[in-house]
């Protein structure tokens, strides 16, 4: 009912300003599709600066926000010219509440390029502190020639809260099953994924890996290519392929994959 309302809204203003417009009572027809058109061009700006997947929902609530200023700035039109001391004093708060919607959406745009910036300077720290960790790993390997899998799964029980460390080292094939199998269970997307990529996991913790993310789609790509990945798992990934773009490769190249996921997609390709 509530998003039903921010359309009707918009509409009956259309209306009612078509309506005032065709009358010839025009005080505050402008300002009313100045601030309409400001406030939704504002909003558009602000909606673009935002990364959020969710972030799009916005643009439905556009004309909602046009139509609030919009109305406060006809308001603001026809008091302001009142006789009335109070009524020209209510004139001004109505323009002052027009021009608090574009500020409040300008705001939101400006706070979103910010969060955008603090992201970007914190994921390229990480990538520098990771890409660190993965030079120090293949040294370390290199040094510990045909002790690898000891060496290294010491330093991953050492460093187990050190995420950018783990992300790193789980790309190594000298990572044990079991060591992938305790670490599957951290709901750390950048984790999980890695455990999933890693050729030692095991189909029990692919399916946990699955079963348990808090973004499975995440997951998909690897899951597809994975060749212990168990036969339901690819099924119910296969199901789902539509949300992830090229997954049938992944599917063709990958020996673990069901005879009859290979025939859907043959079947669809010809």
């Amino acid at each position: 009912m509530v998003f039903l309302g921010m359309f009707i809204i918009p509409l009956l203003l259309v209306a009612g300003l078509i309506r005032l417009f065709v009358k010839k009572r025009r005080d505050g027809l402008y300002l009313a599709q100045l601030f309409f058109a400001l406030s939704v061009a504002v909003g558009f700006w602000a909606i673009s600066r935002s990364r959020s997947s969710t972030a799009a929902v916005g643009i439905f609530l556009l004309p909602f926000y046009g139509s609030v200023a919009g109305a406060l700035g006809w308001a603001c039109g026809n008091l302001v010219r009142s006789n009335k001391c109070r009524m020209r004093i209510l004139g001004w708060i109505c323009l002052l509440g027009a021009v608090g919607v574009v500020v409040l959406l300008i705001v939101g745009g400006i706070k979103s390029v910010k969060l955008n910036e603090r992201r970007d300077a914190e994921w390229s720290a990480m990538y520098k502190e990771i890409e660190a960790n993965r030079a120090a790993i293949q040294l370390m390997l290199q040094n510990n020639s045909g002790r690898e899998s000891e060496v290294l799964n010491k330093l991953i029980e050492d460093r187990i809260n050190d995420r950018s460390f783990l992300v790193a080292a789980l790309e190594s094939p000298f990572v044990s099953a079991d060591i992938l199998d305790r670490l599957s269970g951290s709901k750390d997307l950048g984790i999980e994924l890695q455990i999933a990529r890693n050729p030692n996991c095991r189909a029990e913790t692919l399916t946990r890996l699955y079963r348990t993310s808090p973004y499975p789609p995440y997951l998909y790509q690897a899951l597809a290519t994975h060749p212990h990945t168990s036969p339901d798992v690819l099924r119910d990934v296969y199901r789902h392929r539509e949300m992830i773009t090229g997954l049938d490769n992944w599917f063709v190249k990958n020996p673990a994959t069901p005879k009859d996921i290979l025939y859907d997609i043959a079947n669809r390709t010809k």
